[in-house]
C-alpha cells in the first residue's frame, strides 16, 4: 500500500508542484492540465478507496459517498466529513 500512494505522491509532485515551482517553457493548453489533475485525483481516489474497502467495506464506502455528495465544498470540510463518517462507522460496525 506505502508504494501506491508513494507513486501517487510522486506522480503529483511531477505534475502539479514542479510546473508551478519551476515553471515551464513548452505550451501546454489549460485543458490538458486540468485533465491530468482530475486524472491523478481520480487515481487517488479509487486507489484508496479499494484499498479502505479491502479492509472495512461499509465504512470505506460510507466515507466515499460523503466525499462525493461533498465533492464541490470546501477540501477540508470534505476530508474531516468523511474521516470522522470511516471513524465512526467502523467503531458501531464493530461493537
Amino acid at each position: 500500500m506505502i508504494e501506491g500512494v508513494g507513486l501517487l505522491l510522486l506522480i503529483s509532485i511531477i505534475v502539479r508542484v514542479i510546473p508551478s515551482l519551476v515553471g515551464t517553457s513548452i505550451r501546454i493548453p489549460q485543458r490538458a492540465i486540468d485533465l491530468i489533475s482530475i486524472a491523478v485525483f481520480v487515481n487517488m481516489f479509487v486507489y484508496c478507496f479499494f484499498s479502505e474497502a479491502s479492509k472495512e467495506a461499509v465504512p470505506a464506502a460510507l466515507a466515499f459517498a460523503v466525499i462525493l455528495i461533498l465533492f464541490r465544498w470546501n477540501l477540508l470540510v470534505t476530508i474531516f466529513a468523511s474521516t470522522l463518517t470511516f471513524v465512526l462507522s467502523a467503531h458501531f460496525l464493530h461493537l
